[in-house]
């Protein structure tokens, strides 16, 4: 689990998991 945190912490320092969440916030919008 350990490693899991750092990858996600690694995604968050590289901006991916600012990306996601823009894709899941624009999925969101299309579903409406």
């Amino acid at each position: 689990m350990d490693n899991d945190n750092d990858d996600w912490e690694g995604a968050v320092d590289k901006g991916e998991f600012d990306k996601r969440l823009e894709h899941q916030d624009q999925d969101r919008t299309a579903k409406q």
